[in-house]
């Protein structure tokens, strides 16, 4: 009896971990697809928003003069539920980054592009009040995210505060 308490105790441990994983404490993909190369945690932000009206963007610079990185946005729902994942590729969350070039990805779930980006993410669903990581093959990135509206041109909406190791960069 006293074994199987031990094992229950320990099965709603990990289930209240799991529940609590979110852009800091989820796994990082072991490599990102077709790079073969690990990806490090370059930004985090939160205040990520899709409906039908706004879109997620996020636009990233390389910054190095002679390599490629590889840049991947994980979304997370208020609910730390991952919404795509860079390791599988899934939702066209991955895209080189040639050097010293700017790559564009928006997060939405409506039938048309509306800003002029690189990729459109299909999300499993439409985050309210989530969070996003932003995860590269290289620190030699420089990024931006935003809120934008689907009007077109876009009608800015917020700027996302991107953060760090917990140290807010910009506004």
């Amino acid at each position: 009896m006293k074994n199987l308490l031990v094992a229950f105790a320990i099965t709603c441990i990990t289930a209240a971990n799991a529940a609590l994983a979110g852009i800091v404490d989820t796994a990082l993909p072991t490599t990102l697809p077709g790079t073969g190369k690990k990806p490090v945690l370059a930004f985090t932000t939160t205040g990520v928003r899709t409906n039908a009206d706004t879109a997620f963007t996020v636009t990233c610079s390389n910054t190095d003069k002679s390599n490629p990185v590889e840049y991947g946005v994980e979304v997370f729902d208020f609910d730390n539920t991952q919404l795509n994942n860079a390791g599988t590729g899934d939702a066209n969350v991955v895209m080189g980054v040639g050097e010293t070039k700017t790559i564009t990805l928006s997060g939405q779930n409506i039938n048309t592009a509306f800003y002029a980006e690189d990729v459109v993410s299909a999300l499993a669903s439409d985050p309210e009040q989530g969070s996003a990581r932003i995860i590269a093959t290289s620190p030699k990135l420089i990024c931006a995210a935003y809120l934008v509206g689907s009007t077109n041109p876009p009608t800015p909406l917020s700027r996302l505060p991107l953060f760090k190791k917990a140290q807010q960069k910009g506004d």
